[in-house]
């Protein structure tokens, strides 16, 4: 009946209502029928408390365990900063009045949720609380004559609040990820917490991650951390902070040790971090195909007075390729960083050079290169998915020039080609021309 009414509004006025206002709807449309008294009517509904809701995530399916969960959790009101609301099972569309809670006092807003283990938590500015699935008892008949259950579909899930901890919370909520089924996340004060205690929780299983980089966090502003995010490498921690990368490796002995708490030997002055210089700040967003970098955008804005709009860039980060300082505490607690080479490297598609079917001759190669530090240039053929390195070594002289540099591959008849380079120095190039000749046959 409600999405009937709702669907019959949207075709006849153009306009989407919500279904509580669609039952409002209804009802009048059954005292007219009834009562045949035409008067015009107001049907009225505030759900500003639900529309204005910023963020979300879906959580409390039923005792089965279905991932993800079957009802949507939403908050981030700024008229009801600290108020929850979810949905009915299966149907983020239904949102039943009574299905909501005030997490704390209304001073502190509800600022993220995060899922660990069957426990929704709800995270405060300085607060955290937590809410498990709590089967409800079946609804009669007759409490919904006796009025004793408002809503049928209220009574069979509940969500009781408990508090976690009453000092921590986190103000910085784009740097929540759950890692090796823990949940970290920075604040402006320059600290990286963890919710350690999976099992269950106590005021203790919220534990300092800083460690050997909590010098380098806490000298940023607190803007600057709240405009932070993080992101998962291959199950690890990555915090993008200011014009700085921090990688906290959650798979280390290390700290598995300190999370599980079985072992007094374990600080987190002892867990390993690595700190990368931030080549492109104010990135946003992170996605990472299987065994690839990470992908990120940046949106940058118009100037004032010129055509409205945006442009959209993505930055491709690979630890592997970028990997800059590890980060480590000496004796008298002072953060100690030991520099590794920043590598750079470059491979193209394999090229079939619009004739697949026949043998081609890659007779000279031209690239245009800026060498910004002293070193050298591997290069290697990918000839027919199979790499060959070149014995040749383009030289760097670190003159921040861009210069042309020819090479001959020499390596016979081929289907595909694809150009590597690889080098200990970071380069910048602009350009690549390749010189190939198709030869009659055909490779069978």
């Amino acid at each position: 009946e409600t999405q009937r009414v709702i669907g019959e509004i949207d075709k006849k006025y153009g306009y989407v209502i919500d279904p509580h206002t669609a039952v409002g709807f209804s009802a009048l449309e059954q005292y007219r029928k009834e009562s045949g008294d035409m008067t015009p009517d107001v049907v009225a509904s505030d759900f500003r408390r639900l529309f204005r809701m910023t963020f979300c995530t879906w959580f409390g399916g039923d005792r089965s365990g279905r991932v993800g969960g079957a009802r949507l959790f939403m908050s981030g009101n700024p008229e009801s900063p600290n108020l929850i609301y979810w949905s009915e099972a299966d149907n983020p569309l239904y949102f039943p009045e009574s299905n909501s809670a005030l997490v704390g006092d209304a001073g502190s807003a509800v600022t993220a949720f995060g899922q660990q283990n069957d426990s929704l938590v709800i995270f405060k500015e300085n607060e955290i609380y937590y809410a498990e699935y709590e089967a409800g008892r079946a609804v009669q008949l007759s409490d919904l004559i006796d009025d004793r259950v408002a809503d049928a579909t209220t009574d069979l899930a509940r969500f009781p609040l408990t508090p976690l901890h009453t000092r921590i919370g986190c103000d910085c909520p784009q740097t929540l990820q759950l890692c090796s089924n823990r949940l970290i996340w920075a604040c402006s004060n320059g600290e990286v917490y963890g919710l350690m205690g999976a099992d269950r929780y106590t005021d203790r299983s919220v534990c300092l991650l800083g460690g050997a980089v909590r010098p380098a966090l806490a000298a940023l502003d607190a803007d600057t951390l709240r405009q932070a995010f993080a992101c998962t490498l291959g199950g690890q921690y990555l915090l993008f902070a200011g014009t700085s990368v921090f990688l906290l490796d959650t798979l280390d002995t290390a700290f598995q040790g300190y999370a599980s708490r079985t072992d007094d030997r374990f600080t987190d002055e002892g867990l390993v971090w690595h700190i990368w210089d931030n080549p492109a700040p104010q990135l946003y967003g992170g996605a990472q195909a299987e065994g690839g970098p990470l992908l990120f955008s940046r949106l940058t804005h118009a100037p004032a007075g010129g055509t409205v709009g945006a442009q959209e860039f993505v930055y491709a980060f690979d630890p592997a390729l970028h990997r800059d300082r590890t980060a480590s505490l000496d004796s008298a607690g002072e953060a100690v960083y030991t520099e590794t080479p920043v590598c750079s490297s470059l491979c193209t598609r394999a090229f079939s050079f619009g004739v697949p079917e026949r043998l081609k001759l890659v007779r000279r190669l031209y690239c245009g290169i800026r060498d910004d530090a002293e070193g050298e240039i591997r290069i290697t053929y990918v000839v027919d998915g199979e790499p060959v390195e070149d014995g040749y070594r383009i030289p760097l002289t670190g003159t921040g020039k861009m210069r042309e540099f020819r090479v001959c591959p020499g390596t016979g008849r081929l289907r595909t080609f694809a150009l590597c380079l690889e080098s200990t120095a970071p380069i910048a190039v602009d350009g690549l021309v390749m010189v190939v000749t198709v030869t009659g046959g055909a490779k069978m």
